[in-house]
């Protein structure tokens, strides 16, 4: 129903009432609501006016992405519209999706969208992604993912082709890059089959890593 869950431009009637009853519930100081409802009504017209239960993660995100690159909107309230629709979903709609949204990163990041955070990271090509830790990095990583660029970029392409999770990508990235630095920079196409072994050794040895780790 359109005023129990806000469905439309603005948040009113007995659905506004629940919501401010939602941000005492959050201990919300009283001065500050009428600015989370402010907030709140942004979000929503930026929904043009979908119903909100049909929102996706992909959706609230993109939404959120729109509002931290607005140079009109300051990092606190950013904090805020993002601290306002978190309580919306969660308290007075209680939807799914809202198990699904990291809202403590959303509201860290004031307006600054990390572009290797996994809501958006993949929104980019493997030889950017690359490059931006190469630019970022320093040390022994940084220096390998420059030198075999190229190997890296097929190695995490393949990773995507078989569907796996953003953070497994990365998480693979990077044992492949520790790996070339532990053959000397050589190309793991040329180290040869007794590196492999050697490093699986030096993990347990060395780093006293977990089996399954190690696997």
């Amino acid at each position: 129903m359109k005023e129990s869950t806000g469905h439309g431009q603005t948040l009113h009637g007995c659905a506004r009432e629940a919501y401010l009853n939602c941000l005492s519930a959050e201990a919300i100081p009283p001065k500050s609501r009428p600015y989370y409802v402010i907030r709140l009504n942004q979000f929503i017209k930026a929904t043009a006016g979908a119903d909100p239960n049909s929102l996706d993660e992909q959706t609230i995100q993109n939404i959120l992405i729109s509002f931290g690159r607005q140079d009109n909107l300051k990092d606190w309230q950013f904090a805020q519209l993002v601290d306002a629709v978190r309580i919306y979903f969660t308290c007075l709609l209680n939807a799914t999706v809202a198990s699904r949204v990291d809202w403590s990163y959303w509201k860290i990041s004031a307006r600054s969208v990390n572009a290797n955070h996994s809501s958006t990271a993949r929104e980019s090509r493997p030889e950017e992604l690359v490059r931006q830790k190469v630019r970022q990095g320093k040390g022994a990583l940084s220096q390998v993912r420059q030198q075999h660029e190229e190997l890296i970029v097929r190695f995490v392409t393949d990773i995507r082709a078989r569907g796996y999770a953003y953070r497994t990508e990365q998480v693979y990235e990077q044992w492949v890059c520790r790996y070339i630095v532990f053959c000397g920079g050589i190309s793991p196409e040329e180290a040869g089959a007794d590196a492999v072994v050697g490093f699986l050794n030096e993990l347990v040895v060395s780093n006293n890593v977990s089996a399954s780790t190690q696997n």
